[in-house]
């Protein structure tokens, strides 16, 4: 019985030390401020291209998709880097925290200048910069993979699989609040757009400057 006690004790998930770990709260803080803009993107982008440069509903699905299309391109790449980094002696926290301001101040910069895009047809040259634009701003984001995505495994690597579901709940929140909070925006007009991309731009960076302030890659739960 005392021996069955101990196992039992030892198998208790610190829930508390979770919760009150301020390098913790910055993962899970960036994982639902990068959580908005992907989630968003998914929901509304084929309302985007239809509404703002009435693209074919023959077009929809191709559109749809193609920015989607370099997120595991990014990822693989941004994954290898951060091992190449890492084997040049450069720090764990370092790389961490530069493949996360990379992965979401790059796609920030993409969602700021989809802003200044005005609504047209298909065929004007402002629909082909904001199809080119809105594919970097969706595939740079793979470069996370190497850096806050990957800062679960630094901090608790007993206790992986509890850090991520609690932050991807937290960050499938998110999927909720961005379309609702985005649906009241348009409301007004498709030319409200361009705050509903400074909004993605302005959740990315505030969450890579909270998880570059406060970040570790340590263990921190025993």
């Amino acid at each position: 019985g005392g021996i069955l006690k101990q196992e039992l004790r030892k198998k208790r998930i610190p829930y508390g030390k979770f919760l009150t770990s301020i390098p913790y709260l910055s993962v899970v803080c960036i994982h639902f401020c990068s959580d908005w803009g992907y989630l968003l993107i998914l929901c509304y982008l084929p309302s985007y291209w239809r509404n703002v440069y009435q693209v074919s509903d023959a077009q929809m699905a191709f559109f749809s998709v193609l920015p989607c299309i370099g997120i595991p391109i990014v990822s693989i790449f941004g994954a290898t880097v951060a091992d190449w980094l890492l084997s040049k002696k450069v720090g764990l926290l370092q790389v961490r925290k530069s493949m996360s301001a990379l992965g979401l101040c790059a796609p920030a910069l993409c969602f700021h200048l989809l802003s200044y895009c005005k609504p047209c047809r298909a065929s004007c040259p402002t629909f082909r910069f904001a199809v080119v634009v809105m594919i970097l701003g969706v595939s740079l984001r793979g470069f996370q993979t190497g850096g806050w995505a990957s800062n679960y495994l630094d901090i608790g690597p007993n206790y992986v699989s509890h850090l991520f579901s609690i932050a991807n709940s937290v960050g499938a929140v998110s999927g909720i609040l961005a379309p609702l909070v985005t649906g009241a925006i348009l409301a007004d007009g498709i030319e409200h757009w361009g705050i509903v991309f400074n909004m993605v731009a302005g959740m990315y960076v505030f969450g890579a400057v909270v998880f570059l302030a406060f970040a570790k890659a340590k263990p921190l739960f025993d």
